[in-house]
């Protein structure tokens, strides 16, 4: 039996279990777009299906490297700004605040990646030089 879909502004798409029920909040404006559409509730179904656990991350990895569709998913973004609050890190569910794991990890990722950059960067323009990285890095260790 498929979920109840409940229609927002906000968000592009999120499974919600509030105890009581399980159902799909899709934003309104992805009516228009029925590829995206069907992709994104897709996407949700599995989450459905496989219920609250540890895949749901690799559920939601697998969609992240499907590119041409990111690509869609930020052009919708762009067009309507309340569709980004799906990448907030902490949100309302319910009466508790719940923390939405992909996204604490996926920025957790850009943080470290940025981090690397930098340090590149600093070492090409020879501002740091790798050895004293490397001395720094082995007290730490």
């Amino acid at each position: 039996m498929l979920p109840r879909i409940s229609y927002t502004n906000e968000g592009i798409a999120y499974t919600v279990n509030d105890g009581k029920e399980i159902y799909i909040e899709m934003n309104q404006h992805l009516c228009k777009y029925p590829e995206l559409y069907l992709a994104v509730l897709e996407h949700e179904l599995e989450h459905v299906e496989r219920g609250n656990t540890k895949i749901d991350f690799w559920i939601d990895l697998k969609m992240l490297l499907n590119l041409p569709l990111q690509w869609k998913l930020f052009l919708f973004t762009r067009k309507y700004p309340g569709a980004r609050s799906s990448h907030k890190i902490f949100f309302k569910e319910g009466d508790s605040v719940a923390v939405n794991w992909f996204s604490l990890i996926l920025f957790s990722f850009q943080v470290l990646l940025l981090l690397c950059l930098i340090f590149l960067l600093l070492i090409l323009l020879g501002v740091l030089r790798i050895e004293l990285l490397i001395q720094f890095l082995s007290q730490i260790y």
